[in-house]
């Protein structure tokens, strides 16, 4: 077993190719083009053909992109502030699920900027919060009343909408 060596970008490459070729056989039974234009399976098709032929080129020359001269180095370990910061995006994960059930979408979308912008990457509270409720407003005026996208809607999501119409 020693003989044998696995090279990480031939896994990759072969990774790459099973799911492009599956993806591909699914893709194959839409349409390339229908009465109005392009049809729902061109677009897959044409770039899961490129992913194919890619991942391919990735198997047979497996050393594509990769900086030989360059000595890999031992990341080092993350000090208290890169360990702050991704806890706090996996944190931002939970309130996101939590907040989108009970507090709405304006609410969580400030909750989620406040936890990530402010605490995770230490930029002023001010931007944090103008960040939030313009996303916030931006995404319950343009999905929710133009797009009629069902949102979870909480009191100030209602005040907004009521604004609207």
């Amino acid at each position: 077993m020693s003989g044998i060596k696995i090279d990480p970008q031939r896994v990759a490459g072969s990774l790459l190719l099973g799911t492009s070729i599956t993806l591909l056989w699914q893709a194959w039974g839409l349409e390339d083009l229908t009465v109005f234009g392009p049809g729902p399976g061109l677009f897959p098709k044409a770039l899961l053909t490129l992913g194919c032929l890619l991942s391919a080129l990735l198997i047979a020359f497996p050393s594509i992109g990769v900086d030989r001269s360059a000595q890999p180095d031992e990341e080092p370990p993350l000090g208290p502030a890169e360990r702050r910061t991704y806890f706090t995006y996996i944190a931002s994960f939970f309130v996101l699920v939590i907040g989108s059930a009970y507090m709405g979408f304006v609410l969580t979308c400030v909750a989620v900027a406040i936890l990530v912008i402010w605490f995770g990457e230490r930029h002023p509270l001010r931007n944090a919060l103008f960040f939030g409720a313009t996303c916030g407003i931006v995404g319950i005026v343009g999905f929710g009343h133009y797009m009629q996208v069902e949102l979870p809607v909480g009191t100030i999501d209602q005040m907004i909408l009521r604004w609207l119409r």
